[in-house]
Parts: C-alpha cells; sequence; structure tokens
C-alpha cells in the first residue's frame, strides 16, 4: 500500500459549494448536533445557500480551505467509487486502486490525498513495457523490487494522467479546482493525515469564529 498526495489550486470555491449544497443540506438536515451554526443552517433550510454565498467572499483562505476540506471528507466515500472508476478507463491507471479519498489543509493550502493505493505491480510493468518482453519482465517483479519499477514507472506523463483523473472525479461531484505537483509515498510512517469519511461538520473553533464574525458583517448591513 502507498498514498499519493495532489495539491489543489484555484479553487472556485463559491461554485463549489454551490455544487456541493443539495448533499450538505442532506446532511444537515439528518444531523443531531448541539452546535450553533449548524442549527442555525438546518433552520434556514433552502434559504442557507444564499446566506453562505453572500458572506463567502468575506472569509480567509484559510477558512474557505477548511470548509472544502471537510465536504472532501464528507464525500470520500462516493469520491472513491468516482477516481476508481477513472481510473479504469486508463491503461496505467487500471493497475491503481485507490482505498480512500480526503482534502488536508497545510500552511500551502489543500492536498488531496489518495490512500491505502493498491498497485498491481506486475500488471503495471506488463502493460507499460508490452508484448512478451513485458509479459516477461512482469514475472520477475518481486517484493523487493515492486517499489523500485513503480519509481521507474512513474513518468511525468504517468502523474499528469492521474492529476487528470483525479480532477475529472472531483469535477463530476461537484469540486471545482485545478490539481497540480503530485506526490507518491512509499513509506507513510511519518505522515498525519486522517483521511476516513466523516459524517459530521465539525470545524476548528478559530474557523467557527471567523463565520459568526462573517454573517454578523453580512448582517449588520440590513440594520
Amino acid at each position: 500500500m502507498l498514498a499519493i498526495s495532489i495539491k489543489a489550486d484555484r479553487i472556485d470555491y463559491e461554485k463549489t459549494l454551490e455544487n456541493l449544497y443539495p448533499a450538505i443540506k442532506e446532511r444537515l438536515a439528518a444531523a443531531e448536533s448541539q452546535n450553533m451554526i449548524i442549527r442555525l443552517f438546518q433552520k434556514l433550510d433552502d434559504a442557507a445557500l444564499p446566506v453562505l454565498l453572500s458572506f463567502m467572499g468575506n472569509l480567509s483562505e484559510t477558512a474557505k480551505n477548511e470548509l472544502v476540506a471537510k465536504c472532501l471528507k464528507v464525500c470520500s466515500a462516493r469520491l472513491d467509487d468516482m477516481l476508481n472508476r477513472e481510473l479504469g478507463k486508463h491503461p496505467f491507471g487500471k493497475c491503481l486502486r485507490v482505498g480512500g479519498v480526503s482534502g488536508v489543509c497545510g500552511n500551502e493550502g489543500i492536498s488531496l490525498w489518495l490512500s491505502q493505493v493498491y498497485v498491481d505491480y506486475k500488471g503495471l510493468v506488463k502493460e507499460k513495457l508490452g508484448g512478451k518482453i513485458g509479459g516477461i519482465a512482469s514475472f520477475l517483479v518481486s517484493d523487493k523490487i515492486e517499489k523500485t519499477a513503480l519509481e521507474l514507472l512513474w513518468t511525468d506523463e504517468s502523474k499528469q494522467k492521474i492529476i487528470d483523473l483525479a480532477k475529472n472525479a472531483l469535477n463530476q461531484h461537484g469540486f471545482v479546482m485545478e490539481l497540480e505537483d503530485i506526490q507518491i509515498r512509499l513509506d507513510m510512517e511519518d505522515v498525519d493525515v486522517s483521511i476516513e469519511a466523516t459524517e459530521g461538520f465539525g470545524l476548528s473553533d478559530e474557523v467557527e469564529d471567523e463565520i459568526l464574525d462573517a454573517l454578523a458583517a453580512s448582517l449588520r448591513k440590513y440594520v
């Protein structure tokens, strides 16, 4: 198993929120929470979307990124399916199987993490080299050299194809963003990243305060 990280760039926060709102509304309606923000948007119902869009521009990029990362985690299961379907359409991609998709916030923005990635190393070598040579070479791929085989086949062309397939899967689900700077991690022991899907919408205290401030600023316009 390995993990792949891809940096998200040029995120259209408003369009993404608009696309995802039906799914967010469904989750919010089913949520049992004492959180004031969640309860407020539950009561606003369909009016919640224009309210959210009205003050999105007042939020910092950090707060927007945390909101998008939370949506990525909530949508993880569906994104897994979409991404694996996209991978299956490509000769290189069909040798990969993603177990989890998540968004993680950092100092440089959001990274899309593909975790628990299974690699069919023998199939990958056979596909890349082709013909009888590929068939023979695939038999030589043992546990000791499989990671080396992947590194040799991890070309710029292959990286770009994974980026394109991941972007297609995200766009199908409503996330409007560009992806770049893909990295593969063969050893995940030093990586602290949560990639589990979650039903909740819990945000950090700092982001919740910023949302309340932005909402208050928006409401003052009508006083």
